[in-house]
């Protein structure tokens, strides 16, 4: 099939950067033996997800496989969220020119609904949320 770049470059712009994350997501939950890339968190720094160096080097190689660009050794420790390293792989995949304007979508974290939710929490539920539970109004949902 057509090289990543080239699927990227079909899409919309605003679309590239999703969908370039969406696979580092599965990429990463492949290297971690979980389904689907949903089950990682874009903004989640790697060390916490549990990587190590054995499984930063098999990240950088699937990466390098599916994106064709020679990556360095170092990849997960120098770009340390999926997040981060998406972007990172999109200036490298799709010309400056062609890249959208920073976008947040509503589900992600920091879109405007998620900061007033979160500003309106109280000390309980953010302590909760901040060591990866949900908070009280998420649990009563």
């Amino acid at each position: 099939g057509p090289s990543l770049a080239r699927r990227l470059a079909a899409l919309p712009a605003a679309e590239r950067r999703r969908a370039l994350l969406d696979g580092v997501r599965e990429q990463v939950a492949g290297v971690l033996g979980r389904t689907g890339g949903g089950s990682v968190n874009a903004d989640q720094a790697f060390k916490e997800i549990g990587f190590d160096s054995m499984l930063a080097v098999e990240l950088r190689n699937r990466l390098a496989a599916e994106t064709g660009i020679r990556l360095p050794v170092t990849l997960v420790f120098d770009h340390p969220t999926p997040r981060a390293l998406a972007d990172r792989l999109l200036t490298e995949l799709v010309p400056d020119g062609d890249l959208p304007e920073e976008t947040v979508p509503a589900d992600e974290p920091g879109a405007p609904d998620e900061i007033e939710r979160i500003a309106a929490m109280d000390v309980e539920d953010l302590m909760s949320l901040a060591l990866g539970g949900t908070s009280s109004e998420t649990r009563s949902e």
